[in-house]
């Protein structure tokens, strides 16, 4: 090429007269000929040299491609003009549908990461722990509005960065997902309930008058919800964490308590005529979870929490784990700060007039009473007191329900009197109107729809007190399978791992799964009685808590039997995870520790 490239620069020379005829004329004309032969070689080269090729690899000479290089840019445009002229037309009142190309972009893009071994797991603990914090310390109705936005809490502050950390750790490592996974599969049925009502609640989205409304509701309760309960497992099988979540659970409480004793002294929340500005939220349910709430002439007090309901709820569920911390070997200062915590709650309750606290605090009771003494008959066959409370439980819990039914100060305190029986009256009304409707569509009316389907509205609010009906409504007779299929698997796990393995439960951390257990019942029972969702991602975080916990003591359990009678282990062990035990007809390693019998 560059012969030829010299051969022409010399005809060149020969046929030129005049000017062009010049020794520095002919010098420049072949500088710009060996330069553009020298800048044009590797196209003629590649261009006539074929090359195979091979899969997943394309071919960038295909029409299509070319057509694609073109088109994609220009369309690509348009919309952009078009997205920017609706955004510029609609703004601030349609800023949330804008944000979903985004959202969707932002996803593929985690998709698409690469595999690390640096996933950002500890920031994410860092904002699951500010999670739990905002949940117990922020009123949830006090938060930034923005014209188009929905309320900029301190709780969404913190979950959605957490929510983008954990799909970028699922995303990227696979040593986060194998953990994940290992840990889930100790519980059975817990990941298949759980997948199957995720899916449930984007299948029913379109089923309601409002598509975009239920979408919202279900990507949030995505967020609140099942990031939390994954995160939660996740940070629950390391040595610990579970501890210290208990802990300060506990210890949270007691600013509520605080708040409860000097609101309920005031008749009013504290912060009434003191929120600042940009905190206030020109908004009628705003202004409802603001006003005062009476039951006659009794003030029911609510703390950080829009309804004295929920605050009962929070503490009934949180109960258990201060007559854990209270009975067992902790420091001094904090078991008797638990031990004061537990009459506290009593006193807090019954300023909210709420009965399902006082129902969640006997379940809290008897419940715990019965599995602790299961543990200590398991460890110790001849301790006398855990064999009494263990045989002596059927005649506890007889004289309890006597005790309600006949007595008439715990009749009252635990059914109510005359003043409420307007909400047993609505309750049942409730269910008058809506297990027709479940019939009707036992596939559900979409998330966020139970109280409109219902209809039910007595003081000119839509309202709905059994959240068995509200998921029914919401997600059809499957999704009240699932939802509460999932806590009834973990609470089974849980008392089967204790039945199973009592001498696995050989440090205070794995000792704690008897009180989560507890809470889970407790949530469970009350939910029969309250539909508002307040204390929804308390409650999923304890229940990653437990399942986290029922791996820890299921792998210790293992190991132990593998260790004390490896013969009769060997056919169908099988660690939490994923692990199988030694194959039938080979020899192991004797026994070296003490036999878990």
């Amino acid at each position: 090429m560059l012969e030829k490239a010299t051969s022409r620069m010399r005809s060149l020379r020969k046929g030129t007269s005049g000017l062009w005829n010049t020794p520095f004329t002919a010098s420049i004309l072949a500088g710009v000929r060996w330069l553009t032969a020298i800048a044009l070689w590797p196209w003629r080269y590649f261009s006539r040299r074929r090359f195979p090729i091979i899969r997943p690899y394309v071919n960038p000479r295909h029409p299509a491609r070319v057509i694609a290089r073109i088109a994609f840019p220009i369309g690509l445009a348009l919309i952009c003009i078009v997205y920017g002229f609706m955004f510029g037309l609609t703004a601030p009142y349609l800023i949330v549908p804008f944000t979903v190309p985004i959202v969707i972009l932002v996803l593929l893009a985690i998709w698409a990461l690469p595999e690390t071994h640096n996933a950002p797991t500890r920031s994410m603990e860092a904002f699951h722990a500010a999670v739990v914090v905002s949940l117990l310390v922020w009123p949830n109705y006090l938060a930034l509005s923005l014209p188009g936005l929905p309320w900029i809490t301190a709780l969404r502050l913190c979950s959605f960065p957490m929510a983008f950390l954990f799909l970028v750790s699922l995303s990227s490592s696979s040593t986060f997902r194998g953990e994940l996974a290992g840990a889930m599969r100790a519980t059975p049925g817990f990941w298949v309930m759980g997948g199957a009502f995720i899916a449930i609640q984007f299948l029913t989205v379109t089923f309601g008058q409002s598509p975009p409304d239920s979408l919202q509701t279900v990507l949030i309760a995505q967020v609140n919800w099942t990031a939390m309960c994954l995160i939660s497992i996740w940070i629950a099988r390391k040595p610990g964490k579970s501890e210290l979540y208990a802990i300060t659970l506990a210890l949270l409480t007691l600013p509520m308590v605080a708040v409860a004793f000097m609101e309920y002294k005031i008749q009013h929340p504290l912060w009434l005529n003191n929120v600042p500005s940009f905190l206030k939220i020109d908004d009628e349910l705003a202004a409802k979870y603001m006003r005062t709430i009476l039951r006659g002439d009794l003030y029911r007090v609510k703390s950080i929490y829009a309804s004295p309901l929920s605050f009962a709820e929070s503490l009934a569920i949180i109960s258990p784990i201060c007559i854990h911390i209270a009975i067992n070997k902790y420091s001094l200062i904090l078991r008797l700060t638990c031990a004061s915590l537990i009459p506290a709650y009593f006193l807090c309750i019954r300023m909210t007039d709420a009965r399902l606290g006082i129902l969640g605090l006997l379940v809290a009771f008897l419940a715990y009473l019965l599995l602790w003494a299961v543990i200590r008959l398991g460890k110790n066959s001849r301790s006398l007191m855990a064999a009494a409370v263990v045989y002596a439980y059927p005649a506890a819990f007889g004289l309890t329900v006597a005790l309600v039914v006949f007595v008439h100060r715990f009749r009252v305190l635990l059914l109510g009197n005359g003043q409420a029986a307007s909400s047993d009256d609505a309750r049942q009304e409730q269910l008058r109107l809506g297990i027709p409707k479940i019939i009707d569509q036992p596939w559900g009316y979409g998330a966020a729809n139970a109280a409109e389907t219902l209809g039910f509205s007595p003081h000119g609010f839509l309202t709905i007190d059994n959240y068995y009906l509200s998921i029914a409504l919401d997600y059809g007779v499957l999704g009240l399978i699932t939802f509460y299929g999932i806590f009834i698997a973990t609470i089974t796990a849980a008392v089967r791992t204790i039945l199973r393995y009592p001498a696995a439960f050989d440090s205070r951390e794995k000792m704690l799964l008897l009180p989560f257990a507890v809470s889970m019942t407790v949530f469970v029972v009350i939910r029969a009685v309250l539909s508002q969702e307040d204390n929804h991602v308390l409650a999923f975080t304890m229940l990653g808590i437990l399942v986290g916990l029922i791996y820890r003591v299921r792998q210790t359990g293992m190991e132990q039997q593998l260790a004390g009678d490896p013969e009769s282990t060997a056919l169908s062990a099988k660690r939490p995870n994923g692990i199988r035990g030694p194959k039938p007809g080979l020899t192991t390693t004797p026994p070296t520790g003490p036999s878990w019998r």
